[in-house]
């Protein structure tokens, strides 16, 4: 396995987890200030990319495909409820 590989496998693990404090920080945003709660829900839905794109890229290892998604998860798992309630109202018009 070349250093370019395993290289660029750590950089998305990062930008993982920076994508997470971003959603993480317009969270906070989104509730202190009057960002968009749309634009937050479409932000926050996208973070589920990041761990598919760590499992398809090459150069993977156990390693470097979980403790990114694991920290990232531990970042965003404080937005969950919000993302599941803020969805099931932008489909159904509702707030469980």
């Amino acid at each position: 396995m070349s250093d370019s590989t395993v290289f660029r496998q750590r950089l998305v693990g990062a930008l993982a987890v920076l994508y997470s404090i971003a959603v993480l920080l317009l969270w906070f945003a989104a509730q202190r200030i009057g960002f968009s709660g749309r634009a937050w829900l479409a932000i926050a839905w996208l973070w589920f990319v990041w761990p598919v794109l760590l499992a398809v890229l090459p150069g993977r290892s156990l390693a470097r495909f979980f403790i990114p998604v694991i920290v990232s998860l531990l970042i965003v798992a404080v937005c969950i409820p919000t993302l599941l309630a803020m969805t099931a109202w932008a489909i159904g018009g509702f707030a469980p």
